[in-house]
């Protein structure tokens, strides 16, 4: 299974969630493993854990033994080797590339199955995340370019998902920021059959729940999620160009053409996303 989106669209969070449930299920990004760096497209990172990055001692589930003799494996050969280790019939990919998927899809078994799991974020906040990820590198970035870069992702994604034939589904991550009990496991219970975990109760307690979105050993991710500040640069974070470009990026959500008809695809309400202010 294929988790697809733009950056920063809660894939890594969901990661936590479903490692906490059945360890190993989420691996993390794959499409940084060594065999596919020469295809990957995103900034040049080391391949590696966030949450022990910086650790005195080797990650017990990433050592770069283990990402090495992976590294020397075919895709279905990486693909199968992971779902042993992980003792799951279903593993998720966290990579997020539409390209990487119609790579992956080329190159697996034809009786492979294969699901795509699109993850979505409130367009506005994404464009905001992006926008700060770009200055963290140094670049400038208009709100047209970040509207346009949400917008011809998932329509990529829509389309290469309807061209393959494979079964998917929409969830919005912003549903796992509601962590009474009653409500996660309404928000989440699609999420849960779709992934094949449906069976496994979730917790009540609070501290449970806490613990259901503890970091967890994955490739790749968001740092700041895994190791909260760890990714901090004296720059503007996400929450400083919201506040500071709102309206900005309202309107060049609005402007985008057929951002919106694609936002309504997605489930999203626009009247939610251009009122709803920077909070």
């Amino acid at each position: 299974m294929f988790a697809l989106g733009v950056p920063f669209c809660g894939s890594t969070a969901l990661g936590n969630m479903i490692n906490a449930m059945r360890p190993g299920m989420y691996p993390g990004e794959l499409e940084r493993t060594p065999q596919n760096l020469a295809f990957y497209d995103g900034p040049a990172r080391l391949v590696r854990c966030h949450l022990c990055h910086d650790a005195p001692t080797p990650c017990p589930v990433w050592p770069e033994d283990r990402v090495s003799q992976l590294g020397q494996l075919s895709l279905p050969e990486l693909y199968n080797s992971l779902l042993d280790s992980a003792k799951s019939d279903v593993l998720v990919d966290g990579s997020k590339s539409p390209g990487y998927l119609q790579r992956v899809a080329s190159e697996l078994s034809p009786h492979a199955e294969l699901r795509a799991l699109i993850l979505v974020r409130d367009p506005v906040h994404s464009m905001s995340t992006y926008i700060a990820s770009r200055l963290r590198r140094g670049h400038e970035t208009p709100g047209w370019q970040a509207a346009n870069f949400w917008r011809d992702t998932y329509a990529h994604t829509l389309t290469l998902v309807a061209a393959l034939g494979i079964p998917s589904l929409i969830f919005r991550t912003e549903l796992l920021r509601d962590t009474r009990p009653a409500a996660l496991d309404a928000n989440t219970l699609p999420l849960r059959r779709f992934l094949g975990i449906d069976d496994l109760p979730l917790p009540t307690a609070p501290e449970a729940i806490d613990a259901l979105f503890a970091p967890s050993h994955q490739l790749g991710g968001n740092p700041n999620v895994q190791r909260p500040g760890a990714g901090e640069r004296r720059v503007a974070s996400s929450a400083d160009v919201l506040n500071e470009r709102f309206d900005e990026l309202a309107d060049a959500f609005l402007q985008a053409p057929s951002a919106a008809e694609l936002a309504k695809i997605l489930g999203l309400s626009v009247r939610q996303i251009v009122s709803a202010g920077p909070a």
